[in-house]
């Protein structure tokens, strides 16, 4: 014999295959009012946001590093004020373990 909960179920699964048109109103979401906001509002709240900027820089970097560009200049002329490339303790390892080839980043 099956346990109770799963009698439910199947009236549960037979109700929705036999009546596909009835409505679950309890399923139903009511409408929200959110208020739209302007995204130009975000500097006014964050006014400390300004140059010079702290770039995190992630281990995704290596075409400019296969390139052999300089990232510090790419990040000015990309961001139009003074960058400060900031690096983890994770990608110098990870810079370590690449080897001769990829020295030039470590500078």
């Amino acid at each position: 014999m099956l346990p109770s909960h799963f009698s439910a179920a199947t009236n549960r699964y037979k109700d929705q295959v036999l009546n596909p048109n009835k409505k679950d109103f309890s399923k139903e979401k009511l409408p929200r009012n959110v208020p739209n906001i302007s995204s130009t509002l975000f500097f006014t709240h964050n006014t400390s946001l300004g140059p010079p900027y702290c770039v995190l820089v992630d281990t995704n970097f290596n075409f400019s590093i296969q390139n052999k560009l300089d990232l510090e200049k790419r990040m000015m002329d990309y961001l139009y004020a003074k960058c400060t490339p900031c690096i983890t303790d994770y990608v110098m390892a990870e810079l370590e373990k690449l080897g001769q080839k990829y020295r030039v980043a470590l500078r």
